[in-house]
């Protein structure tokens, strides 16, 4: 495509140098589905509320291992912002991540044994009432709640 000729198309010697694009199908990469890629990760929201998309903390991640994925994990602010703009637009149920304290030793941690350091809990939480797994509010903050809680869900796929 030449700049100068109003992006009209032109043939060319191939041995030019010349800056190019290069195109990637977000299903080669992410799968066939409803995949977001953001940084060379693919995250799957929750279809729309219309759907009985609701499932158990638990269930919710057998469905992300199901699809070789697993609960998010949220790494960095960056990562929290794209999931916000992206995870309720569809849908505005409460969401299902990775942070939990299944293990029982009264710190919550993500699947991948990192510790939580850029998420905000909500007030009064977390509150300790063995509640063991966490869900993402529309706002960001986090909450605490019983891991069989019906919750919409994030699946993520570390690139």
């Amino acid at each position: 495509m030449e700049h100068f000729t109003h992006r009209k198309w032109n043939d060319a010697n191939c041995y030019i140098s010349q800056s190019f694009i290069c195109k990637l199908s977000i299903t080669d990469k992410c799968g066939n589905g409803n995949w977001y890629l953001h940084n060379g990760s693919c995250y799957l929201f929750n279809p729309s509320d219309e759907y009985d998309t609701k499932l158990s903390w638990t269930a919710a991640r057998e469905l992300c291992l199901q699809k070789g994925a697993d609960l998010i994990s949220i790494g960095s602010d960056n990562e929290l912002s794209f999931v916000l703009s992206q995870g309720f637009r569809l849908s505005r149920s409460l969401k299902w991540i990775g942070l939990n304290d299944i293990a029982l030793i009264g710190d919550y941690k993500w699947l991948d044994g990192t510790v939580s350091e850029n998420l905000t809990w909500a007030k009064d939480q977390p509150n300790n009432d063995q509640h063991y797994c966490v869900y993402l509010g529309r706002l960001g903050n986090i909450y605490d709640a019983d891991c069989g809680t019906m919750n919409g869900y994030i699946c993520e796929k570390v690139g």
